[in-house]
């Protein structure tokens, strides 16, 4: 597997850079309107890097959950590696900030695309949308379909 190297902020500013590979790597968030967070790889990074990589995204307003809280808007964003790893998971949207610290755990323990697939999860939930994420593109064999209708279960 590739090491994604990544930089603490704290060592930055005082003139040290210190190295981690993705799995340490630290969730972070923006504090916007809408809020963005995420930890891992990021897309510009994996194709600067000329790294294969599948992606899959899916909007909160077509799980349940963002449906009956009026969500319109916003999105999670599912990395996976070559050997199917996850190595990245970004959203935007409402409130995203409080969702990220505790995927820290998840992410650590370099689940697969089928292990995410495979997870349970509280139906109606947000979360239901980084699951879907990872049906829809083990059901494509990889491929996300951007122009694909969404469905609800």
């Amino acid at each position: 597997m590739a090491i994604q190297q990544g930089v603490f902020v704290a060592d930055l500013l005082l003139g040290k850079k210190r190295e981690t590979d993705i799995h340490t790597a630290i969730p972070s968030a923006i504090f916007t309107i809408s809020e963005i967070a995420g930890l891992g790889c990021q897309e510009h990074q994996l194709l600067s890097e000329h790294r294969s990589y599948k992606v899959g995204k899916y909007p909160f307003i077509h799980t349940w959950r963002g449906f009956t809280k009026g969500i319109n808007q916003g999105f999670v964003k599912v990395l996976f590696g070559e050997d199917d790893e996850l190595i990245g998971l970004w959203m935007a949207g409402q409130d995203v900030s409080e969702y990220i610290g505790p995927l820290h755990s998840i992410f650590r323990k370099r689940i697969t695309l089928k292990d995410l697939e495979d997870s349970l999860v509280v139906h109606p939930s947000l979360w239901e949308s980084v699951w879907e994420t990872a049906r829809n593109l083990e059901e494509r064999g990889g491929e996300q379909d951007e122009t694909a209708p969404y469905t609800m279960l």
